[in-house]
């Protein structure tokens, strides 16, 4: 059986909230021309495990697995690496010995990613 993972950063913007504990600068879409993507706020991590699609009548849906917070000391693939390791090599999980496959957009194309990948027991 293969097991499809999905991971993504995804940003939480919060400008005004002043007690909210290391908050920066993250990048956030923004449609306006002329308006820089970013915003004040955090960032999470996010790894999901996808079901699988028996039939075209099925809803998309996924199951959050893993969400940190991104802090400021650590890149979104840094802590997006830690998490599917940790993930993949616990024995308790059903997909230990399984095919996994990681969905991910194009910044986790970075070559220390990929080979930390790689090397995970």
């Amino acid at each position: 059986m293969t097991r499809l993972f999905a991971i993504d950063t995804t940003p939480a913007p919060r400008p005004y909230a002043n007690t909210m504990p290391e908050r920066g600068y993250i990048y956030q879409p923004n449609t306006i021309k002329g308006n820089k993507p970013i915003n004040i706020g955090n960032s999470y991590s996010i790894v999901s495990i996808l079901p699988e699609k028996y039939t075209c009548s099925n809803a998309a849906w996924s199951i959050p697995l893993s969400g940190e917070r991104v802090t400021p000391q650590m890149s979104g693939t840094s802590l997006g690496s830690e998490q599917i390791q940790a993930l993949l090599s616990d024995k308790s999980l059903p997909w230990f010995d399984c095919l996994c496959v990681l969905a991910a957009d194009s910044t986790y194309s970075q070559r220390r990613f990929l080979f930390e990948q790689s090397c995970s027991t």
